[in-house]
């Protein structure tokens, strides 16, 4: 039989330290590649589990455990129940990974689509400025002429009006530029 290859933590809480499955539990240690017995006993049964997690995190984080199982006193499982665990676990976590791996590509899509839409509108953008532009220069030239325009009328007026304060008569007064 081969090992599976992970380095277990396996939690076995007691109350009061009596074991009805040690047979169970040693099979464990032969079908991986390392474990670590972690036994605890007390009447707080809650905190008897909250002390081998922590126990199993503290070897996580000492990269002594990559994963964590807990064997509780009273139960008796048969023999091979860890590899039937273990291969439920591969199971799921690849029908879990195969489901990340449809929602990554669907989210690819969304956003491969909303760039698409996001060019199109930056392309509507780009043109309506151009646009703009164009009606813009148009315009500051209507404008220019216009100023020019304006100044020649006030430059007209002006010429009649001092014409008037010196008392020309008007024919005299020339009106083109």
């Amino acid at each position: 039989m081969s090992r599976i290859p992970i380095k277990l933590a396996l939690s076995l809480p007691s109350y009061d330290g009596r074991r009805v499955n040690a047979i169970p539990m040693l099979t464990v240690g032969q079908a991986v590649g390392t474990i670590h017995y972690m036994t605890a006993q007390g009447s707080l049964l809650a905190h008897v589990f909250n002390r081998t997690l922590c126990e199993a995190r503290q070897k996580r984080d000492a990269g002594v455990a990559t994963h964590f199982c807990m064997l509780h006193a009273d139960i008796a499982p048969e023999a091979d129940w860890f590899q039937k665990l273990w291969a439920e676990y591969i199971k799921r976590s690849d029908a879990e990974h195969a489901e990340r791996a449809r929602d990554r590509a669907a989210l690819i899509d969304t956003l491969k689509a909303q760039a698409d839409a996001s060019a199109e509108r930056t392309a509507l953008v780009v043109r309506a400025m151009t646009e703009s532009s164009t009606a813009v220069t148009a315009l500051s030239a209507a404008v220019r002429d216009l100023t020019t325009t304006v100044r020649d009328i006030g430059e007209r007026v002006s010429r009649l009006e001092r014409a008037d304060s010196e008392r020309i008569p008007r024919a005299e007064v020339p009106l083109a530029r």
